[in-house]
């Protein structure tokens, strides 16, 4: 019993650890990746801190993803967004949040059950294809409602921006990320077993 309770904390520890690291990284991303897509819409940012993010979903549970996606958006709210932080905060948490969710819950249920690769290999796909397609579909009213506030654009002509660049940017951005993070998660998952569950 004692040393089933010592691998306990030893896991949780290396969990805690692992979960950090993927911060660091999520964090580090958010800082120093910006990567415009549309000129006309120059505030529309690529960066690569989903990653991260939900690979912590994926790996461990959506509520770590979830708590990993708080830090990195607080940070984000008084470091390179500084000038608009709480908007975008609950921009990110509420777009991010909605994909992490959704991914992780669908992703959870193939999990379950008879371990079979070919069935992970669906779970996953189907997970990230309709959380990104959420989060693209979410941030159309979140655009609506928060951009004139940012940039002081008249709302009319955020509306005219949604199809030709605000749609086609946020399916590119979620886009990339989940083939990303599919390919990094099959890459990752085998040593993350052997460190936290010693298999």
């Amino acid at each position: 019993m004692k040393n089933l309770l010592t691998n306990k904390e030893t896991n949780k520890t290396y969990i805690i650890t692992f979960t950090g690291i993927l911060s660091a990284l999520a964090i580090v991303l958010m800082l120093f990746v910006h990567i415009p897509l549309f000129p006309p819409a120059a505030w529309l940012e690529y960066d690569l801190a989903d990653i991260p993010i939900l690979l912590t979903t994926f790996l461990i549970n959506p509520i770590a993803g979830f708590i990993v996606l708080l830090v990195v958006s607080a940070i984000q709210a008084v470091t390179v967004s500084a000038s608009s932080g709480i908007i975008e905060f609950i921009m990110h948490v509420v777009a991010s949040g909605v994909m992490l969710f959704v991914s992780g819950i669908i992703f959870s249920l193939f999990e379950k059950g008879k371990k079979d690769k070919k069935r992970l290999f669906v779970g996953l796909a189907l997970g990230l294809i309709l959380g990104g397609l959420l989060m693209a579909a979410i941030m159309l009213p979140l655009n609506v409602i928060f951009t004139p506030m940012l940039t002081g654009m008249p709302k009319e002509a955020v509306i005219d921006m949604l199809v030709p660049f605000i749609l086609p940017f946020n399916l590119i951005k979620a886009g990339v990320n989940c083939v990303v993070t599919y390919i990094l998660y099959f890459v990752i998952k085998p040593f993350f077993n052997k460190l936290i569950y010693k298999r």
